[in-house]
């Protein structure tokens, strides 16, 4: 359980990191 909760947390992590790149691609790309 603790250790699901872990990866839960990382994968959260890295998909919010991910998402906060495309939206700086998207700045960039927009300007």
């Amino acid at each position: 359980m603790i250790i699901r909760y872990i990866s839960s947390l990382i994968v959260g992590q890295s998909v919010l990191t991910g998402f906060e790149l495309v939206a700086q691609l998207e700045k960039i790309t927009l300007f």
